[in-house]
């Protein structure tokens, strides 16, 4: 009988782990739902149990040929931002529904930034005259005081005026759409929006670049 060896095995279940991954990623790709999040961190957190629990025994093994091998079954999968700087890039997400905040929230921890939640436009404003994030994630429709407002204090602010601001909004109206691009945002997003469309915003407005 021909029974197959640790290294075999352990390599084969790390690869079942990635495998998992793309799927969980492409459905993230059509479906953003915390469902379909959860699935993806949750696949994620597997392979790095799994990287842990074998590492002694991958460590005897040779490393080039390991490491080509996840590196092509990883392609494509997301990968954290670079700005250039030191540490991570910083997103306030202004948003006073704590669901989808904190589903922004892990979208975003998953790409490497570090990220603030506010629930409150008066609050997320109070926050803003301490702090500078590299990026804002806005919702228009906020109870008593609008998420327009957050933009227009961070436009008319100095200090404040570079940041990239993404709204990210139920509201589909062109004429409301353009009065919010009017005021200062650099990228609107119509609810429901999918994973790569609200990542890859984010990252290009992170880098300087145009969504």
């Amino acid at each position: 009988m021909n029974q197959r060896h640790p290294p075999a095995l352990a390599i084969e279940e790390i690869l079942r782990a990635i495998e998992d991954i793309h799927h969980a990623g492409r459905r993230l790709q059509t479906e953003l739902s915390p469902e379909a999040l959860s699935q993806w961190a949750a696949s994620l957190h597997r392979l790095e149990n799994l990287l842990a629990k074998h590492r002694p025994l991958l460590e005897r093994l040779p490393g080039e040929e390991i490491l080509q091998g996840l590196a092509q079954r990883l392609e494509g999968q997301p990968s954290p931002p670079s700005s250039g700087a030191s540490s991570p890039p910083q997103i306030l997400i202004v948003e006073d529904e704590a669901d989808t905040a904190e589903m922004f929230a892990e979208m975003l921890g998953l790409q490497g930034y570090q990220v603030e939640k506010i629930y409150r436009a008066e609050a997320a404003m109070e926050y803003l005259k301490q702090h500078h994030p590299d990026a804002i994630v806005l919702d228009i429709m906020m109870p008593l005081v609008s998420g327009l407002e957050v933009l227009r204090f961070v436009r008319q602010t100095p200090r404040l005026r570079d940041i990239p601001v993404v709204i990210v909004s139920a509201k589909a109206i062109p004429s409301e759409i353009q009065e919010v691009l009017n005021a200062g945002a650099n990228a609107y997003l119509t609810k429901p929006i999918t994973f790569a469309e609200f990542v890859d915003t984010l990252n290009a407005l992170v880098k300087g670049q145009t969504p």
